[in-house]
């Protein structure tokens, strides 16, 4: 390449990423994990536009020992470059490796076990490029002499990789928080050293600066760089509805002797991935939400960027996410006294959902029909039977995550479940789960499912609709923080690790519902001390919400999204009763409860059919199987309609009842 061409390269980029209507980072960042089929054009449709915008994609065959494979949109297609060795880039015929960047993800090729492999199963990771988030750069090298380098980020950066694309040469990290006179290497696990590689000149929003020759600079050869924003940075908090958040943060924290963290590390938002290296001589790890990272008591499943390890998990309470952050909360892998270096990126979804089948289906039987069922679009399954189950309905969620002791098969693979009706701690005895990759047809899905007799209702978390939040007990009245983005109007609260009901809090009412029985509002005046808000929610001291130190605790919270989900409430009247959502289509779930007197948790969905006639139901509260026969709820474009049948568990004259809708 010619050495004065780099003006020309930076033209030929563009801008990191220029839409100026980029707010979400759904938009920019996405983990999709896929097994390999061995056949041409395979396409990974996971909504990033890298053909319009840029970026890079990171594969690792999860099953088997075998390189990480990294191409971006600056090279071209199939010329991958390998952070765990010192390789240059290699130039693959067309259909070896990643045959083309598509304005919906990307298309793989068949011939490697790099990135398609006929079997294994794969993770990818795809950073798009935008300001405020991820910029790739390609230059060549100027040696004898340092030279400064354009980017786009518009923000300081936080993490640089730069590796030397045409000659063999190691991989050179900048971070933040060990500065640019000190380094690391990607494909190594050594400490932080004493470098010269960044001139010992911090970056800046427009440009970083690069030393004559050490493997980033030297005349005659090519280099690529890719660039994380610094998100404490005011420039980089440009994303969400107000364009006031950031979406990654590069940061460190330090483990005291044991190896743990004296306090959670607070990121401002829960993260979806994140990359950790000791500062000292140790191994880097990447976690994500798609490979077991979440809450306390999860395993969550590694990689290793420096060497060429098949996935293993962390069997043990190592790291966890928490609704701002993540924690390292006992003895595990991190080095003891030592600095750690990370970079985080934010959970999705951030964008208000205006189609509702974008987060919540009904499938009967374990085959996703649509998108939106895939696993990598689900964060809480209900799953039961509809006739004949001991317990009617089993609650597993993508926060409370996956167990395993076993690595690289699907059936080793457990979720905790709860019981809807059931006041029981979570339990990994309630089936093997197909975390990995969704085999056998759908996401965490048992083996067992595939009769149309199985009933399973996924949910996707997204700003204004529904959030899961995982906390430790405190004994007290206690604010624990969301990411709904609105407040609360409906919060399920259920112990994990403790046999305690089920408490249903009704847009702020002093009153609480049990959801495992039929009883009417419980608590009194006052029994709420606090007022949700539209970034936390109380739990209540000495009940099931928060009553131990010791005990663990879910919350599941649903909000009114307009045309999306309603969460209200109505008066019976012993006549036809429209219940106006605002829907324009109906609703295509209805959970509807009594609370000024007994009453059983009474839930329809449109792909059992809900119509003028008689429809079936079922019952969170019950093991009773599904009933039909009866006519209980009608159509309605805007909503339901609560009919005149006889029986007061749905639209008696004077009764109070509270209802959930998804349209």
């Amino acid at each position: 390449m010619d050495p004065n061409s780099l003006s020309v390269m930076q033209g030929a980029a563009g801008a990191a990423g220029g839409d100026d209507t980029t707010k979400y980072v759904e938009e920019v960042f996405s983990t999709y994990v896929y097994d390999g089929t061995g056949s041409n054009d395979m396409p990974i449709n996971n909504g990033i536009d890298l053909d319009g915008e840029g970026g890079m994609v990171w594969i690792k065959n999860r099953d088997i020992v075998w390189d990480h494979w990294v191409f971006d949109t600056e090279r071209g297609e199939n010329l991958p470059i390998y952070p765990n060795t010192t390789a240059a880039e290699t130039a693959y015929s067309a259909n070896s490796g990643l045959n083309s960047f598509d304005d919906d993800g990307f298309t793989l090729g068949n011939a490697s076990s790099g990135t398609n492999s006929a079997n294994p199963g794969y993770c990818s990771w795809t950073f798009r490029k935008a300001p405020g988030f991820f910029d790739v750069v390609e230059y060549d090298g100027s040696s004898p002499s340092a030279q400064d380098i354009p980017h786009n980020l518009g923000c300081k950066p936080g993490c640089i990789l730069i590796k030397c694309t045409s000659d063999a040469s190691d991989w050179h990290v900048y971070h933040k928080s060990i500065s640019a006179t000190h380094g690391l290497t990607l494909n190594e696990n050594y400490a932080a050293g004493t470098t010269s590689d960044f001139n010992d000149t911090e970056p800046t929003s427009s440009v970083f600066t690069v030393y004559q020759g050490n493997g980033v600079n030297t005349s005659g050869r090519t280099y690529i760089a890719y660039l994380f924003a610094d998100g404490d940075e005011a420039a980089a908090q440009i994303f969400g509805d107000d364009e006031d958040e950031s979406i990654i943060k590069c940061g460190s924290f330090t483990t005291t002797a044991g190896g743990i963290l004296t306090n959670p590390v607070d990121l401002g938002f829960e993260p979806q991935f994140v990359l950790v290296k000791s500062t000292t001589t140790g191994s880097w790890y990447t976690f994500d939400t798609m490979r077991g990272l979440g809450a306390k008591g999860n395993y969550p499943v590694t990689l290793t960027p420096h060497n060429t390890d098949a996935e293993y998990p962390w069997t043990g309470d190592y790291f966890n996410t928490t609704s701002t952050g993540f924690d390292v909360p006992v003895f595990n892998c991190f080095s003891g006294n030592q600095e750690h270096i990370y970079v985080a990126i934010r959970r999705g979804l951030m964008k208000t959902p205006e189609d509702a089948t974008e987060v919540f289906n009904t499938i009967l039987g374990a085959t996703p029909t649509t998108d939106a069922q895939r696993p990598e679009k689900v964060d809480m399954y209900w799953f039961g039977k509809r006739g004949g189950w001991t317990y009617n309905l089993q609650v597993a969620d993508r926060v409370r995550g996956f167990q395993s002791t076993n690595t690289n098969s699907d059936d080793s693979y457990t979720s905790p479940w709860m019981y809807t009706n059931d006041v029981t701690a979570e339990t990994a005895s309630g089936g093997a789960i197909h975390q990995r990759h969704g085999v056998a047809g759908g996401p965490f899905v048992t083996a067992t499912s595939a009769s149309s007799n199985f009933l399973s209702y996924v949910f996707k978390r997204a700003s204004g609709f529904f959030d899961v939040v995982c906390y430790d007990g405190s004994n007290s009245v206690t604010a624990f923080n969301h990411n709904l983005g609105v407040k609360p109007e409906l919060v399920i609260f259920k112990s994990r690790s403790h046999s305690q009901d089920w408490i249903v809090k009704f847009q702020d009412k002093d009153n609480y519902l049990y959801m495992n029985n039929n009883a009417a509002y419980t608590g009194g005046a006052g029994y709420f001390d606090a007022e949700d808000t539209t970034t936390t929610f109380y739990a209540n001291s000495g009940n099931a919400m928060s009553s131990m130190t010791n005990f663990t605790y879910v919350a599941y919270l649903f909000a009114t999204c307009p045309g999306v989900s309603k969460v209200g409430g109505y008066t019976g009247t012993g006549n036809n009763l429209d219940v106006d959502c605002g829907f324009t289509a109906g609703a295509r779930f209805v959970l509807i409860k009594r609370t000024d007197s007994t009453g059983d948790w009474y839930f329809w969905d449109s792909v059992r059919g809900i119509s003028s006639g008689n429809e079936p139901y079922l019952f969170l509260d019950l093991t009773t199987t599904e009933q039909t026969g009866e006519d209980r709820i009608d159509p309605l474009n805007a909503g339901f309609t609560a009919t005149d049948y006889g029986g007061g568990d749905i639209n008696t004259s004077g009764g109070e009842y509270i209802y959930l809708a998804i349209a």
